[in-house]
This record gives structure tokens, C-alpha cells and sequence, in this order.
């Protein structure tokens, strides 16, 4: 029987993939969920990790084949600043944990290119009511982002546990996508999903990584707001009626919760709307030039993301020069600031 376990990254259609090997009658996927909750609780105190557990959804091994997917088991959800820097140990014993639980000898992970990976972060932040411009968010969120982005040691800590590692570009999925999944099965033994899987997951959007069009950067200001913010869209006029219901459903159900709100407002509003609430939140749009390069950040990605993805002889070679183009240009646009 096949078994694999798909550690991440975050932002890199974990949730596609997710969904694809859910439905799939080839694959048994399995949920870590409150393993993970428990044990990014006990990296919170201080205390040694539980042992992992894995519960089977949907098929489940029917097919042959099983599948541990989350974000979760390389990032951990510890971007706190009071708990970023636990990162690295809960990474360690992560990898221990789940080597010593046997469920598979091999793990997956998914890697895109470096400053798009960092764009779509921020904008994820931005849909859950952040309001803070890019450089500002890689400040805040440094020792998260040097964590999750040093591949190296990402690698180390599953090689280390006995698991073999396979590094797959989240691009082949986007243009290439037979070749993604070709490709995991020549590796991995893991089989392709059926078409017909692929099709249905790729025709619903909201399965599907998005971004956050300009005109919604009022979720900028968004936290400035949050006191008013449910009496506030409720006495906009105008506005559909499934709207409104929508919007006092969120509130009533999550209460303080307002970053739901404002997520969901992102989500699926249409155009007129976010346009309509971003000038009543007097928001701004984004700085001129919101994405200048942080130094010591390129130094980290050139050595640890780029410099891992070199010494794979299984990494296309054009993906990567693509990768290190992209961070060339980032860093030219201060050269010429």
C-alpha cells in the first residue's frame, strides 16, 4: 500500500490538493488536524509533542493508497510573535512524531516561487483583516517567514526522522499539470487521481488559491474598524439583500471574531461592494512601491530556499532559474530606488 504525507508549504495548493485526493476514490486521505492543534499547544508550553494520530475521511485506504496532508506538519500555525521563534523545535519534533507513528516513510512538499509565495502571504493576512503594507508585514512576521522558507533545515529535520523527501514545483500543477502528478507517481508510487476528479475540483474557484485584487486593500485598515464595523454594514444602503444577511449571519455567529467578516466580505463581494465599503472606510489603496526588498530576507531566500533547491538534481532547472530571476528583479527595484 502506498503511503505518503504531504507537509506543504503553505500557499502552494495544499487546499487543491487536498480536495483532489478527498474526492478520489484512489486515495484515502486522513485528517491531523487535532493532532497538530495539540501539539501547537504543547510547543506554546513548552511540553514534548503527543503521538500522532490520523483519522481517515472520505474513501479512506480503499483505493490502495493513503495520504496525511496539511500545511501544518512544516509551518505549524506558531506566527504569533510571541511564538514564532518555537517554530524550528515543533518543526523537529514533528517530523520525529510522525516517523515514529510509521504511517508512511515518505513526504511530499510542494514549493513555489519565492516572492510570489511571500505576496500571496501577505494578501492572505490582508483577507483576514491585517492591515499592514508588505514591508511591514515581513518585519512583523520575520522569524515565521526565516522558518518557514529555510528549506535546508526543513529537509534535515524529515531526513533526519528516516522519511525520504520529495520536492515537487506548485508551477507544474498550474501549467503542466499531468507532469505534477505524473511525476509524484514515478517518485512516490502514489497514484494519478482520475481526470474526471480533476476537472470538478479545477471548475469550482473557491477551491482554488486567490488573490486579493488592489481595490480590496481596505482590509488594510480593517482592524482599525472593528468596533464599528458590524453597525456600520448594517445601515449601508443599497446593498443586496443576501448581502446584508450574510453579513449579520457572520456577526451573530463569530461575534469578535470581525476578521471572518472582513475575510468573507473579500472573498465574495461583488466589485461594487468592496469598492462601496472601501471609500466608506476612507481606505488607501496599498504604498507606491509596496514590495521594496528587505536585505537580509534575499540573503536568507538565496542561501536556504534557492541554495536547498540547487542541490536537488530532481528540481527542474528552469523552475529554478525562474526562481532566482524573480528574486534578481526583487532586488534590483532597490538598487534603483
Amino acid at each position: 500500500m502506498t503511503r505518503l504525507v504531504h507537509i506543504g508549504l503553505a500557499k502552494a495548493a495544499s487546499t487543491y490538493l487536498q480536495t483532489v485526493w478527498h474526492l478520489s476514490p484512489k486515495h484515502g486521505l486522513h485528517d491531523v488536524r487535532p493532532f497538530l492543534a495539540e501539539a501547537c499547544e504543547q510547543v506554546r508550553r513548552g511540553r514534548p509533542l503527543p503521538a500522532m494520530t490520523a483519522n481517515p475521511v472520505g474513501p479512506g485506504d480503499v483505493g490502495g493508497a493513503a495520504v496525511i496532508s496539511s500545511e501544518g506538519l512544516s509551518q505549524a500555525y506558531l506566527n504569533e510573535t510571541a511564538h514564532q521563534r518555537a517554530l524550528p523545535r515543533y518543526r523537529k519534533e514533528i517530523a520525529r512524531s510522525v516517523a515514529r507513528a510509521g504511517f508512511a516513510s515518505q513526504a511530499l512538499l510542494v514549493v513555489r516561487e519565492p516572492r510570489s509565495w511571500l505576496r500571496s502571504l501577505h494578501e492572505q493576512s490582508l483577507k483576514q483583516g491585517e492591515y499592514r503594507d508588505f514591508r511591514s508585514f515581513l518585519d512583523h512576521q520575520r522569524s515565521y517567514i526565516a522558518g518557514v522558507t529555510d528549506l535546508a533545515a526543513l529537509a534535515a529535520d524529515w531526513c533526519n526522522a528516516g522519511m525520504s523527501l520529495v520536492v515537487l514545483p506548485v508551477e507544474w500543477l498550474r501549467e503542466d499539470e499531468g507532469r505534477f502528478w505524473a511525476t509524484l507517481e514515478e517518485r512516490t508510487g502514489l497514484p494519478t487521481p482520475p481526470r474526471a476528479i480533476l476537472e470538478r475540483v479545477r471548475k469550482n474557484r473557491h477551491w482554488l488559491n486567490r488573490t486579493v485584487a488592489d481595490r480590496r486593500s481596505f482590509l488594510q485598515q480593517a482592524n482599525r474598524f472593528l468596533a464599528e464595523m458590524r453597525a456600520t454594514y448594517g445601515n449601508l444602503k443599497g446593498l443586496p439583500p443576501e448581502f446584508l444577511r450574510e453579513r449579520s449571519m457572520l456577526s451573530s455567529q463569530f461575534g469578535g471574531s470581525a476578521h471572518w467578516v472582513t475575510r468573507r466580505i473579500a472573498e465574495y463581494g461583488k466589485d461594487t461592494d468592496i469598492e462601496r465599503l472601501s471609500a466608506l472606510l476612507a481606505a488607501i489603496n496599498a504604498d507606491s512601491d509596496p514590495e521594496m526588498p528587505d536585505a537580509e530576507l534575499l540573503r536568507h531566500l538565496h542561501q536556504n530556499y534557492l541554495g536547498f533547491l540547487d542541490t536537488r538534481d530532481d528540481f527542474p532547472a528552469d523552475l529554478l532559474s525562474r526562481y532566482r530571476e524573480s528574486l534578481d528583479a526583487w532586488e534590483a527595484t532597490a538598487d534603483d530606488a
